[in-house]
C-alpha cells in the first residue's frame, strides 16, 4: 500500500487528472495502476519500492469510465492468459438475465481458430454484399482482422424454446454480458472492440459457430493489449440525454 506523500501525490493525480499523460522523464518513471495492469497515467516517484505501486483497485464508476474500443489494429500480438479468458467468461455469465434463460452463448476463436474466421467472414461478406457496394478494402480488412487481435469471441444469443421471454429482452441480456467482458478486459488492462458488421451477424456465421436456426449471432468481440497509450474518451452531457419528471 502506498503511505503519507505517496497516498496524496495519487489520489490527487487521479482525482485532478484522470486523463493526463504521465511524463517519461524529469525524475519520474510509469508505473502500471496494477489493478488494471495498464499505464493509466498515474505515476510515481522512482524511489518507492516496486510493491508499493499495487494501489487499491479502482471504483465501479471509475472502471466504466476508463473502458475503451480499441480496434484490432490498434493491439499487440501479445497473448492473452487461458485464466484471464476464463474470467471474462465468467463475468459474463453473471449479467441480468429476464426469466434467467441466460441466452448468451460464446465460441473462443484463439491460434490458428482465428485465420479460420477470418477467411469465412471475408468470405461471407463478398457473397452477401451486391457487386455495386462490394468494396476490396473492406474485404482486405475482414480477412485479417481475426488473426491481429490474440482472441477473438462470436457473441451469440440462443433462443428460448417456448419464447416466453421476448427476443428483444434476450437480446439486451447478450449485450449486458458483453458489457461485463468489457468491463472486465479493462480491469485487466485489455482493450475491447464489439463488431457487429452484416457479415459478423449473418446466418452463415451464425452456422458456422454452431448455432441453431432460431438463435442470434450479435457479432465478433475482439480482444487484446493496447499497442500504443491507452486513449482517452469523451462524452457529451449527460444533462442533454436526460429528462426529469417530478409531478
Amino acid at each position: 500500500m502506498l503511505h503519507g506523500d505517496a497516498t496524496d501525490r495519487f489520489v490527487g493525480t487521479l482525482a485532478e487528472h484522470p486523463r493526463q499523460a504521465a511524463p517519461s522523464s524529469g525524475g519520474h518513471r510509469l508505473v502500471p495502476w496494477c489493478w488494471f495492469g495498464y499505464d493509466f497515467g498515474i505515476y510515481l516517484s522512482t524511489n518507492l519500492p516496486a510493491a508499493e505501486s499495487h494501489m487499491q483497485p479502482p471504483s465501479i464508476h471509475q472502471l466504466i469510465r476508463t473502458r475503451r474500443t480499441i480496434k484490432p489494429a490498434q493491439m499487440d500480438a501479445r497473448p492473452i492468459d487461458r485464466d484471464q479468458i476464463q474470467t471474462l467468461l465468467e463475468d459474463a455469465n453473471w449479467a441480468p438475465t429476464h426469466g434467467l434463460t441466460e441466452p448468451w452463448r460464446f465460441t473462443v476463436f484463439l491460434g490458428d481458430a482465428r485465420k479460420r474466421l477470418a477467411q469465412m467472414l471475408a468470405q461471407t461478406y463478398r457473397e452477401i454484399t451486391p457487386p455495386g457496394e462490394f468494396k476490396q478494402n473492406k474485404f482486405d480488412s475482414f480477412a485479417v482482422n481475426p488473426t491481429l487481435a490474440p482472441l477473438v469471441i462470436a457473441i451469440g444469443m440462443k433462443r428460448q424454446p417456448s419464447k416466453k421471454i421476448s427476443e428483444i429482452d434476450e437480446i439486451a441480456a447478450v449485450a449486458c454480458a458483453v458489457q461485463n467482458i468489457h468491463l472486465s478486459a479493462t480491469a485487466l488492462g485489455l482493450g475491447g472492440f464489439w463488431s457487429s458488421n452484416p457479415a459478423a451477424c449473418s446466418d452463415a456465421m451464425r452456422n458456422f459457430v454452431g448455432l441453431g436456426e432460431e438463435d442470434r449471432v450479435l457479432g465478433l468481440f475482439y480482444v487484446g493489449y493496447p499497442a500504443t497509450d491507452w486513449p482517452a474518451g469523451t462524452r457529451q452531457p449527460i444533462a442533454d440525454k436526460v429528462r426529469w419528471e417530478t409531478e
